[in-house]
């Protein structure tokens, strides 16, 4: 099961994320933490089985984010999958922005 993130959809508050379709999948858990909090921390999402992406909304600026997927089949819950990581980017520095800035 892999959890990809998607650096093209990665914003200032947001990160896109998707994954392959699990058969019989009745729904999805994304579990998501700012880097390098402990997961105790993590805020959970869940997404209808029928989805393969979602959106990570108001997130923090300019801070490195990691996510596992769990899947849910029935009453049944499949172990986390391995985290995957993206980071939010700084105000103002969209391919449009004429500002120059560095992410550090």
């Amino acid at each position: 099961m892999a959890l990809t993130v998607f650096a093209d959809f990665a914003q200032e508050t947001t990160i896109g994320l998707w994954w392959e379709a699990v058969p019989g999948a009745s729904k999805y858990k994304i579990t998501y933490r700012t880097f390098p909090n402990d997961w105790s921390t993590a805020v959970t999402v869940e997404v209808a089985g029928d989805k393969t992406e979602t959106t990570l909304f108001d997130l923090e600026q300019q801070c490195t984010y990691q996510a596992k997927l769990i899947v849910v089949v029935g009453e049944h819950e499949s172990p986390p999958s391995i985290e995957s990581s993206g980071d939010t980017l700084q105000s103002d520095c969209t391919p449009k922005s004429q500002k120059k800035c560095v992410i550090q």
